[in-house]
């Protein structure tokens, strides 16, 4: 029996669905016990000590800055820990464009065994083959698709004839050396917007017109079609020299003579798990040409816009084709959702053999309960989680923080309170029975 201890970092605030959804497909879907904490809250004590078979770092934790040649949010009792822990370590790094070079000194630093990384194979002879001495490279995709995304498109998605919306955008500005492809993310919903037509458009790019939680999949149920671009970044600051340029899609315009001999020098764009949520939604998609990880073709899962828009018109009028629009979204939802290639079941199914292969065993008749000094400590982990939970909203400022927090603030209390009264029951009960047995042990002397 091998177990896995996944890293991972999570404020308890609003944002993208699919980080948690990543995240939590581990413990979700492995045939490996799977242990999870969440860095926020910090190093727990409990922790130090225990030795687990598999440490995975989720993306979540893997920030990196110029100054620093750690992740930010791992802190230096973690640090210490995975450089002393003897596990079988594996990262699954996104945004790995930029900061490069000390990503790959802390991987090298921690003896990392295995990566799964976003680029192409094409590219990792120029990335981690050169850099690091990482023995085992996997190639992986941003995001796939969850059961919570396939419930809330049932839950939320409106029949076409009833959406509001003829074509719905949410972009952001993207930091500058992330080059054209970071640029493209405005320049669909610009150049759009730009063009005159009679359709209804709710296209924005700005960070405060951002949606999340229920409220992004009220928009894609009501979006008849949705514009995308491919992930990622058509540039790689192998060596950090553009980390201190000016951090801004205004600043692109007069940059752009200093990044063109850049561009496509690494490329690292894939598919964006956006793509999943339209598909999931029955959203007809308008796409900038791209590859998109060999994953989904032009004109059979999405309507391909030419970046010059010189194919405007004419995409806008196969929008208005019933037939087409149905093929192409039906199309998506068979091949991307209904055939379950792309579930995070798959996923993790595949990251399981991997461990097989690598000599690890699974244990589907394993209980927690029959490790002693392993279950008291992850109960204990547990507890400690909860107090954690409200001790980081006590101490959060609270005019930062929106009503539905602070509600999950008074549920994490009550649920602490409860565990806590929970834990004084076992305590008795174990007196109980000491007192029983050693009450009992008297009468054999």
């Amino acid at each position: 029996m091998s177990t896995i201890l996944l890293l991972y970092h999570r404020e308890p605030v609003p944002n993208a669905a699919t980080i948690m959804e990543h995240a939590m497909s581990f413990s979700q879907y492995s045939k490996f016990p799977v242990y999870s904490i969440n860095t926020v809250y910090g190093f727990p004590g409990c922790l130090k000590g225990l030795e687990f078979d598999i440490i995975v770092l989720h993306y979540s934790v893997l920030g990196f800055s110029l100054d620093k040649e750690t992740p930010l949010l791992l802190d230096d009792r973690f640090i210490e820990y995975l450089h002393k822990s003897k596990a079988y370590k594996i990262a699954i790094p996104q945004d790995e464009f930029h900061f490069c070079q000390q990503r790959f000194c802390f991987f090298n630093q921690l003896q990392l065994d295995c990566v799964y990384t976003l680029y192409e194979p094409k590219y990792w002879k120029n990335t981690y083959g050169k850099y690091t001495r990482i023995p085992k490279v996997l190639y992986t995709i941003p995001g796939f698709v969850s059961d919570n995304l396939i419930h809330k498109a049932r839950v939320y998605a409106k029949k076409s004839d009833r959406r509001t919306i003829d074509i719905g955008y949410r972009g952001r500005e993207i930091t500058l050396c992330a080059g054209e492809a970071g640029w493209e993310k405005q320049w669909i919903a610009l150049g759009l917007k730009a063009r005159p037509n009679s359709l209804v458009m709710d296209i924005e790019t700005s960070e405060k017109e951002r949606l999340y939680g229920n409220n992004w999949y009220k928009f894609l149920g009501d979006c008849k079609a949705i514009l995308g671009t491919e992930s990622g970044s058509s540039i790689t600051d192998i060596d950090g020299s553009l980390q201190r340029k000016p951090n801004s899609i205004q600043a692109y315009i007069s940059a752009k003579p200093i990044l063109t001999p850049y561009e496509n020098n690494i490329p690292y764009r894939m598919i964006s798990p956006r793509v999943f949520e339209a598909a999931a939604f029955r959203c007809a998609q308008i796409l900038f040409e791209g590859y998109y990880s060999g994953i989904i073709s032009p004109d059979v899962h999405f309507l391909p816009l030419k970046k010059d828009f010189s194919n405007f018109d004419s995409v806008m009028e196969l929008l208005q084709e019933k037939a087409f629009v149905k093929s192409i979204t039906l199309h998506a939802y068979e091949d991307l959702i209904e055939s379950g290639k792309y579930h995070y079941k798959t996923f993790i199914a595949l990251f399981d053999s991997h461990l097989v292969s690598e000599g690890f065993s699974p244990n589907n008749n394993f209980s927690i309960a029959t490790s002693g000094k392993l279950n008291f400590s992850l109960q204990s982990m547990a507890l400690w989680k909860q107090i954690a939970d409200v001790k980081w909203y006590y101490n959060k400022p609270r005019r930062l923080l929106p009503n539905n927090v602070l509600k999950k603030w008074k549920y994490q209390l009550l649920k602490s309170l409860s565990i806590l009264k929970k834990l004084v029951s076992i305590i008795r009960i174990a007196f109980i029975l000491a007192t029983f047995i050693t009450c009992g042990a008297g009468h054999f002397v």
